[in-house]
């Protein structure tokens, strides 16, 4: 666009301003004629100026007032059709001149509070709708985060529910397998345990805090050296462990461990922690020795040991094999009334006499009862259990430190009871097996050694040498 153009853009409102004035004078002027017999002079031309300065604004209604001045002066005042002022005419036009500038000074104001108060409503409306638009984009953007919270949240749960079914088939899965994981910064020391290894440690994992030396104190402290110098071995070597060790728990029983770690190395190059498991080898120590022992019972009844020293040494393998129990062999004698004490190497010389004693009967403690049945007898309190009745045999259990027995007859091929296998404690066994259970049960590996034993040497001379 030329710059003649713009130019005429804006002389073109100023001309129809200033011409309305113009007009509006004229019509003024036009209709003031005929009405001017019934006294009208002046008051047609007061809409004029208030319409110029409304319309047109302080110039155009300035001119509306100039050009009513002269028309009135020109037209409506003697002498007529001539610009001429007398002393008399001066009061009116000056009146109507004051008139005209307030009306229009008036106009102007009023209109330009309304153009303010236009443009102030404008301005208004303007933020207004600004507001509602971010309003509504920051409602919109408020939805979405809502959604994707909400999507999130969904989401985490459904995380958070994997995970704790898969920290509980991992923890069912330690507990079936006895396997528990660690980890051990070795910096400072501080170790981590899983529930299972607590559990094979002995502890309470809500009322112990782990760590590095509480590991080393549950360690049988004939293998703590050695574990202490492998560990010191293996974080100098960086390399990974697998270690066999003995734990002396608070219960005071024993058990057999494999520990397996692995090393993280740091940014230095260092062993900065091991991850790792502790496994419960303790089943399987025990089965390790009892087939070692099996193999050695064997090789002493092929090489001709006498009885007594092999049931002496089969009683061994079973108190090793069942921590914390006296195992001892009992056999009928033949007058099917008293039983004779052939092994049993730990249990007190005095009580092993005082078994033989006791003629059997249905309450005669563990070992007559269970030979009067011919089903196993179970006693986990002697102090206060009816079958011990007999005030001197309780007694002397009691005096020889025995709180519990478990009485298992064995049986010969004609289902006569020939002998007794006995196993005894020093602590009152509340959760000994109950005897509907036994009753049901296959005879264990060394009850049918046993029975192979005693009937193999029952027949021949070493009955004799025994007494029977």
């Amino acid at each position: 666009m030329s710059k003649s153009d713009l130019g005429l853009r804006r002389v073109a409102p100023a001309v129809w301003q200033y011409g309305l004035s113009v007009l509006s004078v004229a019509i003024s002027t036009a209709v003031t004629f005929p009405l001017q017999g019934f006294g009208v002079r002046t008051s047609l031309f007061f809409p004029a100026v208030l319409l110029s300065t409304w319309f047109g604004g302080t110039g155009p209604g300035l001119l509306a007032v100039l050009l009513s001045t002269l028309s009135i002066n020109f037209f409506f005042t003697e002498p007529f059709l001539a610009f001429q002022f007398s002393a008399r005419d001066i009061p009116t036009t000056v009146a109507f001149f004051f008139s005209a500038l307030v009306i229009s000074s008036w106009s102007t104001s009023r209109k330009r509070a309304e153009n303010r108060l236009r443009d102030s409503e404008y301005q208004l409306r303007k933020a207004r709708n600004e507001l509602e638009a971010k309003v509504e984009e920051r409602t919109a953007k408020l939805l979405r985060a809502n959604e994707e919270l909400q999507t999130e949240i969904i989401e985490r749960k459904s995380a958070d529910e994997k995970l704790r079914r898969s920290e509980g088939f991992l923890a069912g899965g330690q507990r079936i397998s006895h396997t528990g994981s660690w980890s051990w910064i070795v910096s400072s020391g501080k170790v981590a345990w899983s529930e299972e290894h607590f559990r094979i440690f002995g502890f309470d994992p809500e009322k112990t805090e782990p760590s590095f030396q509480l590991f080393l104190e549950t360690v049988h402290p004939e293998d703590r050296s050695f574990i202490e110098q492998r560990l010191d071995e293996a974080v100098r070597e960086k390399t990974g462990f697998d270690l066999e060790f003995r734990l002396a728990l608070p219960d005071a029983s024993t058990k057999h461990v494999q520990g397996i770690g692995r090393p993280a190395l740091g940014p230095s190059g260092e062993v900065e922690s091991y991850i790792g498991t502790t496994v419960d080898i303790s089943e399987r120590k025990r089965g390790e020795a009892l087939f070692a022992g099996e193999k050695r019972l064997l090789e002493m009844i092929a090489t001709g040991v006498a009885l007594e020293e092999i049931l002496n040494d089969l009683c061994l393998i079973i108190e090793e094999y069942r921590a914390r129990s006296l195992a001892s062999v009992l056999l009928l004698r033949l007058d099917g009334l008293h039983l004779e004490s052939i092994a049993g190497p730990s249990l007190p010389k005095g009580w092993r006499q005082e078994m033989e004693k006791l003629p059997i009967g249905p309450c005669a403690g563990s070992c007559g009862t269970a030979a009067y049945r011919g089903s196993p007898v179970i006693v986990s309190d002697i102090a206060t259990d009816p079958l011990w009745e007999v005030p001197e045999h309780r007694a002397a259990a009691l005096s020889h430190g025995l709180r519990a027995s478990w009485s298992n007859p064995i049986l010969s091929s004609e289902g006569k009871v020939w002998e007794l296998f006995v196993f005894m404690s020093a602590k009152c066994e509340a959760r000994i097996r109950t005897t509907s259970r036994l009753s049901r049960r296959r005879p264990t590996w060394h009850e049918l050694r046993l029975n192979v034993i005693v009937q193999r040497r029952i027949c021949g001379p070493a009955r004799k040498n025994i007494g029977i």
